[in-house]
C-alpha cells in the first residue's frame, strides 16, 4: 500500500520546492501592487526569506515523503508542523507587512512592531531550517516497524465513523448548552472565572470541553472514512455527511468560531473531490462556498448571540443576523491582517527582549505553558511564576488583559532566548518534544488501532492550529474521557479486535 503512495506522488522535491516559492512570490508581488507599501525596503528584505520558507517546505513535504512514505503518521506530524508555518508565517503576514498601520488592533500599539518584522522572518525561517535538520537526524533512528506504519490502518474500522457521529452530536448539544452563556467579547470573562461552567455537571465537563478541542476534527474524520471506503460505497457515506456539516457549521455560529467553520466546510467538501463525474465541478467551488460560509458566520457575531437568551430564542437570533453585514468587508480584512499573521506576535517578543521588558525564564518558558494545560489539581501544586504564557506576559507587560495576539509554539522560546539564539533551541527541546510525543501517542493508538487510532487525528488538527505549548497538555487531558469511552464501546461490543 505505501509503495502504490509513493509511486503516486513520485514528485522531484526540487522542483516542489521551486513551485511552492514561485507561487508565494507571484501572490506577494500582486499583493504589494494592490495594497501598496509603505515601506519598500522592509518589503525587499523579507520577500526572499518568504521564498525561501516556502521552498523549504515544499522540498522538505516531498523528500520526508519519499523516506518513510506519505500515509506514515510520523511523516504527517511533520506536514501538520510545515503546514502550521505556512499558515502563521507564511502569505497571512502579507497586509501587516505591506500596511502594518491597516492592521486590525495596530493601534493599540503592542500588536505588531514594523521595523523588527524582518528580524522576525529571519527568525521563523532559522526555526524550519533547524527543525527540518532535527527532524532528518531522528528520521534515522526509526525502527523498521515505525517506518512501515500507515495511518489508513487507524482509520479504516467502523469506530471510526462511532467516534465521528458521537463527537459531531455532542459538538451540537456542547453549542445549544454552552452557546448563549457566551457574551459579546467571546466569553473571555466568564472562561477566565470559571463562571461558564458553573451549570454543567462533570460529564458534560469533560465532553464539551473536548469540542473544544476537536473543533473541526469529526467532520474531517468522517471526510477521511468515507474516502477510504471503495469507491462503490463512497457515495452513501458523503451524503451522511452533509448534515453533519450543516451542524458544524451551526456550532461554529453560535460558538463564534469562524476559522473552524470554514475548515469544516472544507473538509466535509473533499470527499466530493474523490468522486470522477463531479470532481471537476466541485473544485472551483470549494473556495466559494468556503468563503460564503466565513460570511455567514461573521453576520452572526458581535451581540447577536446574545439575543438567544436563556430561552433560545431563535428567532431574535436570525432577525439580529444581518446587523453587521455592511462591515463584512472590513472585518475580513482584519481577519486577514492579524489572525493568523505570526510574525506579528514574533515582532513584539523581539522589541520587548530588546527593550528588556519581557525578562527570561531561563529556558522554561515552554514548560510553563505546557503546565498551564494541565488538570486544575495538578497545576495547584505548581508555583504560579510557572503557570504563565507569553500573550499573558505580553499583557502584563503593557497593563492590559485580553489581548488578541496569535499564538504559537515558537514564541516560548523567543520570550526567553535572544532572536537568534531562540532557532536552535526550539529545535532541540520544542520540535524534539513534540516529536516524542507524537511518537508515545501513535504507540498508544497503535496498540489499539481499529478503536483508537481516530484519535490521532485531533493531535495532528493541534500541530495544525498550533496555539501554543499548553494546546499539547489540554489535548491529553480533554482526550482522557473519549479514550475510556472509545475502550468501553469496544469493550461492550465484544469484537472489538474486529473491527
Amino acid at each position: 500500500m505505501k509503495s502504490q503512495t509513493n509511486h503516486q506522488f513520485n514528485l522531484d522535491p526540487i522542483t516542489s520546492g521551486i513551485a511552492v516559492a514561485l507561487v508565494a512570490i507571484v501572490l506577494w508581488v500582486l499583493g504589494a501592487l494592490s495594497l501598496g507599501l509603505s515601506e519598500p525596503l522592509r518589503f525587499i528584505l523579507i520577500l526572499p526569506m518568504q521564498a525561501i520558507l516556502h521552498y523549504l517546505i515544499g522540498y522538505y513535504c516531498i523528500r520526508f515523503g519519499q523516506v518513510i512514505g506519505y500515509s506514515n503518521p510520523i511523516y504527517l506530524f511533520w506536514v501538520a508542523h510545515s503546514l502550521h508555518y505556512l499558515q502563521i508565517y507564511g502569505i497571512t503576514n502579507l497586509i501587516p507587512i505591506c500596511q502594518p498601520s491597516k492592521v486590525g488592533f495596530a493601534n493599540l500599539g503592542f500588536t505588531i512592531v514594523p521595523d523588527q518584522l524582518p528580524a522576525a522572518n529571519l527568525s521563523v525561517l532559522l526555526s524550519y531550517i533547524c527543525s527540518a535538520y532535527v527532524f532528518t537526524m531522528l528520521l534515522g533512528r526509526l525502527s523498521e516497524k515505525q517506518r512501515r506504519l500507515d495511518i489508513r490502518e487507524l482509520l479504516i474500522s467502523p469506530m471510526v465513523l462511532f467516534f465521528g457521529i458521537l463527537a459531531m452530536l455532542i459538538q451540537l448539544a456542547a453549542s445549544i448548552r454552552l452557546g448563549p452563556l457566551y457574551n459579546s467579547t467571546l466569553g473571555q470573562q466568564l472562561l477566565d472565572s470559571g463562571r461558564l461552567y458553573d451549570t454543567v455537571s462533570l460529564p458534560e465537563k469533560w465532553f464539551y470541553s473536548g469540542t473544544f478541542i476537536f473543533t473541526y476534527v469529526p467532520i474531517l474524520v468522517l471526510a477521511l472514512y468515507a474516502i477510504l471506503k471503495p469507491a462503490s460505497q463512497r457515495l452513501k457515506y458523503i451524503i451522511l455527511i452533509i448534515p453533519f456539516a450543516i451542524i458544524a457549521i451551526f456550532s461554529f455560529s453560535i460558538l463564534r468560531q469562524r476559522s473552524y467553520a470554514m475548515l469544516s466546510t472544507v473538509s466535509a467538501l473533499l470527499p466530493f473531490t474523490f468522486i470522477k463525474s463531479i470532481k471537476v465541478f466541485i473544485i472551483p467551488f470549494i473556495p466559494i462556498i468556503t468563503i460564503l460560509v466565513y460570511f455567514f458566520v461573521t453576520s452572526l457575531r458581535g451581540d447577536t448571540i446574545d439575543k438567544l437568551g436563556t430561552d433560545l430564542d431563535f428567532s431574535s437570533f436570525f432577525g439580529g443576523a444581518n446587523q453587521d453585514t455592511i462591515l463584512l468587508g472590513d472585518t475580513a480584512f482584519n481577519d486577514a491582517s492579524y489572525n493568523r499573521a505570526g510574525l506579528d506576535s514574533i515582532s513584539v517578543l523581539i522589541d520587548f527582549q530588546e527593550k528588556g521588558i519581557l525578562h527570561s525564564k531561563f529556558g522554561f518558558q515552554f514548560i510553563s505553558e505546557f503546565l498551564a494545560g494541565f488538570p486544575e489539581f495538578i497545576r495547584l501544586i505548581v508555583p504560579d511564576n510557572l503557570l504563565t504564557n507569553t500573550v499573558e506576559e505580553v499583557g502584563i507587560a503593557v497593563g492590559q488583559s485580553g489581548i488578541d495576539m496569535p499564538r504559537n509554539p515558537y514564541m516560548a522560546f523567543v520570550h526567553d532566548f535572544h532572536w537568534l539564539i531562540a532557532p536552535f533551541l526550539y529545535a532541540l527541546i520544542g520540535f524534539t518534544f513534540l516529536y516524542y510525543l507524537t511518537l508515545l501517542i501513535i504507540k498508544i493508538t497503535n496498540s489499539f488501532p481499529r478503536i483508537l487510532g481516530v484519535l490521532y487525528i485531533p493531535y495532528l488538527s493541534i500541530i495544525f492550529l498550533a496555539s501554543s505549548f499548553s494546546s499539547y497538555s489540554v489535548f491529553l487531558k480533554v482526550i482522557f474521557p473519549w479514550f475510556i469511552l472509545l475502550m468501553l464501546v469496544g469493550f461492550l461490543t465484544k469484537n472489538y479486535r474486529s473491527l
